[in-house]
């Protein structure tokens, strides 16, 4: 990470030494030599950042794979409750989508903030050695740059966390409607689900529009605010050189060194947004990474006790949207009895035998531990009403 810092610093000493002292001394074996050092140094850059980006995307890759299996572990121990009020569509958006975003992010800045941190310091230092009131100069830019780095990575991080809430959205309807295809289709309602996916994806494009808009902005802000510095340099630059006070030479190698300090700033703005994007995506995972999750690990089969082979239920009770489901369920069914649980469709049935696996926790009563619960067989039958 470290190396190429060092080694973009050699290109711009060798041409000041051709234009300083090669040139005005004739030296075609000096200008051989310093034209093969910018030459190795360009191979050796390139290299080194072959390096860094492979060792960059290794990590990342390793680190959002364990991200991917901890989200789907813990999605898989979320209680039904949780399921109820969070779409499917949404989770599957959470899994791909919003993982792709953070592991951008990770891939794209892990080793750049570094890298560039150093060839930010290294070229300052350089320009200082060089001419330090010109330095000063090209700093101006400096303070209003980093207030627009702010103010813009802000509004790209809300406008982003839109975007994914979104597409979670598009998610949704598109697992609902191919999931339910056969009902879509038995009643006709396919006009009515290509309009509801046509103005979800119409408000997805709405919202892609606006961050566009934001970021087409952005770079150019950049680049005007460091452009200034650079032409102020220029100027006062060209000055010092006719006053004989700066050598042409120096004066180029200043702006090598100018361009190669820009080149970080821009970078940074560019990391910014990555980081605003990935951290949006980042949020949406972590609601479900630090949710609470509602099933027990099982224990050790040396750990539980005997099973007993009864089962009873006292005055079981639960309510869900401000409809009581299940009111005052008692019942005991002892080993080796079958019990048929008959009626029709939502009267509870599904909720009572959810309560007895653990899916679901009853608002009172009493309920055995799912994890000594007998095998129990239960068979489901729904009448029609009347």
């Amino acid at each position: 990470i470290l190396a190429p810092a060092f080694v973009a610093l050699v290109p711009p000493f060798a041409f000041r030494r051709i234009l300083d002292h090669s040139i005005p001394h004739r030296d075609h074996r000096g200008i051989d030599i310093l034209a093969g050092i910018v030459v190795a140094a360009a191979l050796a850059d390139a290299t080194l950042a072959i390096l860094q980006r492979w060792w960059s995307a290794r990590i990342g890759e390793g680190l959002i794979y364990d991200l991917r299996v901890q989200l789907f572990e813990k999605v898989q121990r979320m209680p039904v409750a949780f399921f109820t009020r969070t779409q499917t569509g949404s989770l599957v958006s959470r899994l791909n989508n919003d993982v792709v975003g953070a592991q951008t992010a990770v891939t794209s800045t892990l080793g750049s903030v570094v890298s560039n941190v150093v060839v930010l310091l290294t070229s300052l230092i350089a320009m200082l050695a060089l001419e330090w009131r010109l330095t000063l100069l090209a700093l101006i830019p400096l303070p209003p740059l980093s207030v627009a780095v702010y103010l813009f990575g802000d509004a790209i991080h809300k406008r982003f966390e839109a975007i994914q809430e979104q597409l979670s959205t598009i998610s949704a309807v598109t697992q609902e409607a191919l999931s339910g295809v056969r009902v879509v289709r038995a009643y006709g309602q396919e006009p009515f689900e290509v309009e509801r996916f046509r103005e979800a994806n119409e408000e997805y494009l709405r919202r892609n529009r606006k961050l566009i808009r934001l970021q087409g902005a952005f770079f150019p802000i950049m680049g005007l605010l460091m452009g200034c510095g650079a032409l102020l340099v220029l100027w006062l630059g060209s000055r010092d050189v006719m006053a004989g006070r700066m050598s042409v030479g120096e004066l180029v190698a200043f702006n090598a060194y100018l361009l190669m300090l820009s080149w970080p700033m821009i970078a940074f703005g560019w990391v910014t947004n990555l980081l605003q994007r990935g951290s949006a995506s980042w949020k949406r995972m972590l609601d479900v990474l630090d949710a609470t999750p509602g099933v027990r690990d099982l224990a050790e089969p040396s750990d539980l006790p005997p099973v007993r082979g009864d089962l009873e239920l006292r005055h079981l009770t639960f309510a869900y949207g401000g409809r009581d489901v299940l009111r005052d369920v008692s019942l005991s069914l002892g080993k080796g009895q079958i019990l048929f649980i008959v009626g029709i469709s939502g009267a509870g049935k599904s909720v009572l035998v959810k309560h007895l696996v653990g899916l679901m926790k009853p608002d009172a009563g009493h309920l055995p531990d799912p994890l000594l619960l007998p095998p129990v067989f239960l068979t489901l039958n729904t009448f029609p009403k009347g």
